[in-house]
């Protein structure tokens, strides 16, 4: 009788977690966006609300999440929360009703574009031209030459390759008229087959993480190479490590 016992008491444990943290265990929590003027839409991971203000349920998944305020004839604000801090309260402030876009587009907050604030979380601005290395003579070749590397076996984006996309996210937005191809590619190991469907999950990411940044679909095209197109023709984990990647292409 006391195993039983016992056994419904964690039964009812389980369920209290499930019901706090969600079924997936991810912890939900509401945020509340006022975006100025009225009538401006608000997208949120890719999800459109139209009301202002809006009330947007953000899942506690460790993951990086998008929001982006939009409205015509305004400088498009945006905000990136990381790290799972989400303030309760946020507010995105449009700048309309001037000569939109002759700074080079629409921006974040210190990039001449859109006031963002929040009530808890003080958050700099994501990507932008800005930030070159230095180790590229101009933002267009950074934006050909600088790749985004993987993992062995994986298509999941570390910050690094966050970053590197940040920023052609931003060269995207600043040039609104070029679409881009991105391949993706692998290093030789594994058959051709896999590398293959491994390169288009690599290039499917890229491509998601810079839709979810606010660039259209119709921009960009994928295509994998797989193994088949390295970028070092050596045989050991350096030469590996660099073709594992995606890369860009500006259509002319």
């Amino acid at each position: 009788m006391n195993t039983q016992l016992k056994r419904y008491a964690l039964l009812a444990c389980l369920v209290t977690f499930l019901m706090i943290t969600g079924c997936g265990g991810k912890k939900i929590q509401t945020i509340q966006v006022i975006s100025n003027p009225d009538g401006a839409s608000v997208l949120f991971d890719g999800k459109s609300y139209s009301n202002t203000p809006t009330v947007v349920d953000v899942d506690k998944d460790g993951m990086d999440h998008y929001l982006f305020v939009k409205k015509d004839g305004c400088e498009e604000a945006r905000k990136i929360f990381r790290n799972n801090q989400y303030p309760s309260r946020v507010t995105l402030n449009l700048i309309c009703g001037q000569d939109v876009g002759a700074a080079g587009g629409a921006g974040a907050a210190g990039e001449g574009g859109a006031d963002i604030k929040d009530d808890s979380l003080a958050q700099g601005p994501s990507g932008g031209a800005s930030g070159d290395s230095g180790l590229y003579p101009d933002v267009r070749t950074r934006f050909v030459q600088e790749d985004v590397f993987f993992a062995f076996d994986s298509a999941a984006l570390d910050q690094e390759a966050r970053e590197v996309l940040r920023f052609k996210a931003g060269w995207l937005q600043d040039n609104a008229a070029a679409t881009i191809l991105i391949e993706g590619h692998t290093d030789e190991r594994g058959t051709g087959e896999y590398n293959l469907a491994l390169g288009e999950r690599r290039a499917l990411t890229a491509q998601d993480f810079l839709i979810n940044l606010g660039i259209s679909s119709e921009r960009i095209r994928t295509v994998s190479f797989g193994e088949e197109r390295p970028a070092d023709p050596g045989h050991d984990e350096e030469a590996w490590a660099r073709n594992r990647r995606a890369h860009f292409i500006i259509n002319e």
